[in-house]
């Protein structure tokens, strides 16, 4: 889920997200995460990406929401 701290996206922006999620989580690599449960590698990076776009431009367009989840995307 997105972070408090940004805009709200529209329900077709919100849909691709979810996409890009739905792919991360494919990643076979994980890593632990802070309540000692387990998280495909991409994932957690790219929902780490959006909480320091939150932190730096709390404001970001839906576009450039999209863009930071997924700049790592299938790597």
């Amino acid at each position: 889920t997105m972070t408090d701290h940004l805009p709200a996206l529209p329900a077709e922006y919100a849909r691709g997200l979810e996409l890009i999620d739905a792919a991360h989580a494919q990643d076979s690599r994980t890593v632990e995460a802070p309540d000692g449960t387990t998280i495909p590698f991409e994932l957690n990076y790219a929902q780490k990406m959006t909480k320091w776009l939150a932190r730096r431009c709390p404001d970001a367009s839906p576009v450039l929401q999209l863009a930071c989840r997924a700049q790592h995307f299938r790597r």
